[in-house]
């Protein structure tokens, strides 16, 4: 069985949560969550480093 190094990365302004992200082995694997300058939440699929597109989301 190999192990796998999860690391979950946060950053707050004041209190607020305004990034977080999940890594595995050092690559982005999962969604990452961040707040864009006009405050709008901006989540992004990650899977093993490489973006997911989801044809969703505002560019």
């Amino acid at each position: 069985m190999i192990a796998h190094k999860k690391t979950l990365v946060t950053r707050h302004k004041d209190t607020t949560l305004i990034y977080k992200c999940p890594y595995t082995d050092g690559k982005k694997d999962g969604e990452e969550f961040c707040i864009n300058d006009n405050g709008n939440p901006i989540i992004t699929k990650f899977i093993i480093g490489k973006k997911v597109e989801n044809g969703n989301q505002d560019k």
